[in-house]
């Protein structure tokens, strides 16, 4: 749930997932808790792509004609809420049982702590970085302060700055912290690479579904077989979480239907926000029941097996988590 809650901050899942590993994979592993459980409790670190700093929240909010703190505040967190909940108390029976199904002993060590002389130490205050934009982006909106807007880009650039100053009160070595904020612009390049290009082909997939009249032709045949709006968001929904599972992405599987989901809702009459929401949170579950995706392969290396067994462990939590989403 609190690593849920980081992903707010933290938008990258495999940036997220990594972070774990190396902080609070070894806490796990040291109180007693299989490598198993304690890397499939990772791979779920980020089972909702939530906030207004995940893309394929800043997109589903732009399909549903809102501000993305908007989104976040009052359609993605109620649901969330529960979620959390409901996949935190399957994800502790889950790892029980499966522990005991593979013999696991639960073996305390103790841990001496080491002073390391050549440890870099850095402020306090640096814990606090990575929620400023999110910050930015939530009070600068219609939901505290309307009469000034700061956009998920600005608010990141201004994080990215703040951040960048502050390494310089504290390095004083100007060279070393622009060397350390390449880093952040490198990124930024190599993820418009994919992220350009996802978005370039799901338009024109979502384009080319309505010019050959293969949405009017699913509406219609929805609409002759009985069904209405909620049967026409289910049916999204999975089509979502399986391309998710499949290809092991939830980016790609979000963008390549969510630009489908505006024209359908509103041929129902209704508002694009409730097919759209369903869909944008599956594509994180179905990422987290994927084998092939990026999390769940560099959890099941730290877990020490296949990345299956990871996905044996996470898939009860997801389909609880599902069931929640599909209810809310």
């Amino acid at each position: 749930m609190c690593a849920q809650m980081l992903h707010v901050a933290i938008s990258s899942a495999a940036g997220l997932a990594m972070l774990l590993l190396v902080t609070f994979f070894p806490v796990l592993v040291r109180l007693g808790v299989s490598k198993a459980a304690a890397a499939s409790m990772i791979g779920l670190c980020a089972f909702m792509d939530l906030g207004p700093a995940v893309g394929t929240a800043n997109l589903a909010a732009k399909h549903a004609g809102m501000e993305t703190a908007i989104y976040f505040a009052h359609y993605q967190m109620p649901v969330a809420v529960a979620v959390m909940l409901v996949v935190s108390i399957l994800v502790f029976f889950t790892a029980k049982y499966y522990d005991k199904k593979d013999g696991h002993v639960v073996v305390v060590q103790d841990v001496t702590k080491v002073e390391n002389a050549e440890e870099e130490r850095v402020p306090t205050f640096y814990a606090l970085l990575p929620i400023f934009p999110v910050a930015l982006v939530l009070i600068f909106s219609p939901l505290i302060i309307d009469t000034i807007k700061i956009d998920v880009v600005t608010a990141m650039i201004l994080g990215t700055m703040t951040a960048f100053l502050c390494e310089l009160l504290v390095k004083r070595d100007f060279r070393a912290c622009c060397k350390g904020v390449q880093v952040f612009f490198k990124g930024m390049g190599s993820m418009f690479t994919s992220i350009v290009s996802l978005l370039v082909c799901a338009d024109i997939y979502a384009q080319g579904m309505q010019k050959i009249g293969a949405i009017d032709y699913l509406l219609v045949s929805v609409q002759n077989a009985g069904f209405g709006f909620v049967s026409m968001t289910i049916l999204m929904t999975l089509l979502v979480g399986v391309t998710a599972v499949l290809t092991g992405s939830g980016v790609a599987a979000f963008f390549s239907f969510s630009g489908m989901a505006p024209s359908i809702a509103s041929k129902f009459g209704q508002e694009a926000v409730h097919m759209i929401l369903p869909m944008q949170l599956m594509a994180g579950m179905g990422r987290s029941i994927s084998p092939v995706a990026g999390i769940i392969i560099a959890v099941s290396k730290a877990g020490e097996c296949s990345p299956f067994m990871i996905v044996r462990r996470t898939l009860i939590p997801a389909i609880g988590g599902i069931i929640t989403i599909a209810t809310g």
